[in-house]
């Protein structure tokens, strides 16, 4: 519910509350990543790309096995500049899930 509350926050563009709705949701399950991407989200959202990457990171800390989380960990990395990082991000989504629609133009090794 906290995670949703955030979500519905970014909807009404109050960054405060769907920070501290995320900050919950991160205190009731700080093992799942599913807190740590939405606070990446909620950064990114409100322009904090160098937040949003700490947080995408600790979500990988969690999960890496998530090619969502690569994903958008590219999309952090390419916004704040960080192209080598968004590049071994994006190989590592591709990794996970090679047979994704996404990656069809992804040159691969």
């Amino acid at each position: 519910l906290a995670l949703e509350d955030s979500r519905a926050a970014v909807g009404r563009r109050d960054g405060e509350e769907a920070l501290a709705a995320a900050r919950t949701a991160r205190a009731l399950q700080p093992w799942a990543a599913s807190p740590y991407v939405q606070l990446a989200l909620v950064k990114e959202h409100i322009g904090d790309l160098a937040a949003a990457r700490r947080w995408i990171l600790k979500a990988l800390e969690r999960d890496s096995r998530d090619w969502r989380l690569w994903l958008l960990a590219t999309r952090i990395e390419t916004k704040a500049g960080r192209i080598e990082e968004a590049r071994q991000s994006l190989a590592r989504a591709v990794e996970l899930n090679p047979r994704s629609p996404l990656f069809a133009d992804v040159a691969r090794p």
